[in-house]
């Protein structure tokens, strides 16, 4: 057997466990309508596991855990004092205490593949019970606690993922308005929680690149027996437009085969993110009158062959000019020019998807910036899904910001799709996000700018 398998049957027999899980081999690798079926049912073994094991010590099947010859002895030590009323004991490793691990957070484990691979990530959140097996060490958490192997403290801040991925913690009071009150709110929370769980899992690499979809599924599986909302290839119905504002960061590349549709994140293999004034008070200006989504396949929350989005929303001409990137923030290299019959109505903040503007890394490293790609993108429109507010003040006796009224535009860059006369109705395809920094609310709500369109 491979050294992580029988060092995981040799764990499961200490632990009087009669039977463990190895997707490798549970699974059917080369049957499609196998795999599928189980990758869809990867959620229920990690929440029902009694343990899941983390093997990342190495960085594949053959490295094994159990083994790690650069560790030194732990020893507890008892001691009493002469007058025998207090006593205790020291534990004695070699190894130094990790202050800052954190197992909310699930980059925990960074610095091993494992924590780079995109398939873990769900794996992380979803065992009710794990233990890592690091080169040096071992750590473990639960829903209520964490603790490390190398010291004998026990940390209580966790996230109780079920309890929060759960139906019931949605339920709110038995009145009627407040339990509307609790549920939103609840409900708020998690869409948030997803949107930093799918700004994570970008960071992370897949040996296939179809399986961006797939891997997260589980997943979304679980948040939506909290949430009880539409899924549409990453997206909730629920959050749809605000979900729809992401936007690329460093190096993100289209992959060589479709994963998605240009408006989901998942077009895009690299790290994709959402702008923190995002997460500020919206106000939806346009009308989302259709989701549609194909899937490849039997699992709805898996892989997809194709999709559209149908609305009605106000179409702008704009003009792109490169700006400087020194006093912007989000990536957003261009000043986004938004016309009505010829005349600038506002200015935005635009960033085009898959164009890093600076060429320094996250890794430190400097790579210049591919402006090419942007060469093929003419007659580019500004699509706007709403308007935003900005911060401008503190409530004195709460502490709690003060936003002004939703006035600044928000939405997509989009170019028109080929041949798109010769569909239902006017078809598009996004290119980019854009954020305007000035009113213009009257001017772009007028009714001669609102069209009917379809995104694909």
């Amino acid at each position: 057997m491979p050294g992580t398998h029988r060092d995981l049957v040799l764990l499961a027999r200490r632990l009087g466990i009669q039977y463990i899980w190895i997707d490798a081999l549970c699974i059917i690798q080369d049957n499609r309508k196998d795999w599928e079926t189980e990758a869809a049912l990867m959620f229920r073994v990690y929440r029902h596991a009694y343990l899941t094991v983390v093997a990342a010590a190495g960085d594949s099947c053959h490295s094994g855990f159990l083994s790690r010859p650069g560790v030194g002895p732990l020893a507890v030590v008892p001691f009493q004092s002469r007058s025998g009323t207090v006593s205790g004991s020291y534990l004695l490793s070699w190894h130094q205490e990790y202050s800052a691990w954190d197992a909310n957070n699930p980059s925990h484990m960074s610095g091993c593949s494992w924590a780079t691979r995109g398939w873990t990530l769900q794996e992380d959140v979803l065992s009710s019970r794990v233990v890592y097996f690091r080169d040096t060490t071992s750590f473990f958490r639960c829903q209520t606690q964490r603790c490390l192997e190398h010291s004998t403290t026990v940390y209580r801040n966790v996230h109780r993922w079920q309890e929060r991925l759960s139906s019931s913690a949605l339920a709110g009071p038995s009145d009627d308005n407040s339990s509307k009150t609790t549920e939103g709110r609840d409900k708020t929370n998690l869409y948030k929680l997803w949107r930093a769980m799918v700004a994570e899992y970008s960071l992370r690499n897949l040996t296939v690149e179809e399986d961006k979809l797939p891997a997260i599924s589980g997943l979304a599986r679980s948040f939506n027996v909290g949430l009880d909302d539409q899924y549409f290839a990453g997206l909730w119905r629920g959050d749809f437009v605000r979900a729809l504002l992401w936007s690329t960061r460093h190096d993100a590349v289209k992959p060589a085969k479709f994963c998605a549709p240009s408006w989901s994140w998942a077009s895009w293999k690299g790290e994709v993110g959402w702008s923190k004034s995002h997460s500020l008070p919206l106000v939806t200006e346009c009308k989302i009158r259709h989701i549609y989504v194909a899937p490849l396949g039997s699992d709805l929350f898996g892989r997809v062959k194709g999709g559209y989005v149908d609305l009605t929303g106000s179409l702008r001409p704009v003009s792109l000019r490169p700006t400087d990137v020194s006093v912007l923030a989000d990536n957003d290299p261009y000043r986004v020019d938004l016309f009505q019959e010829g005349v600038v109505e506002a200015w935005a903040r635009g960033a085009i998807d898959g164009f890093t503007s600076s060429g320094l890394r996250n890794n430190g490293s400097y790579k210049e910036p591919d402006v090419a790609k942007l060469d093929c993108l003419t007659d580019i429109q500004a699509l706007v899904l709403a308007f935003g507010s900005a911060p401008v003040g503190v409530d004195p006796d709460t502490d709690d910001l003060i936003f002004s009224q939703p006035e600044y535009p928000v939405g997509l860059l989009v170019v028109a799709e080929k041949n798109s006369s010769l569909m239902d109705m006017p078809t598009y395809r996004r290119v980019g996000v854009f954020q305007a920094q000035t009113t213009a609310a009257q001017g772009l709500q007028a009714e001669k700018s609102v069209f009917d369109i379809r995104l694909i």
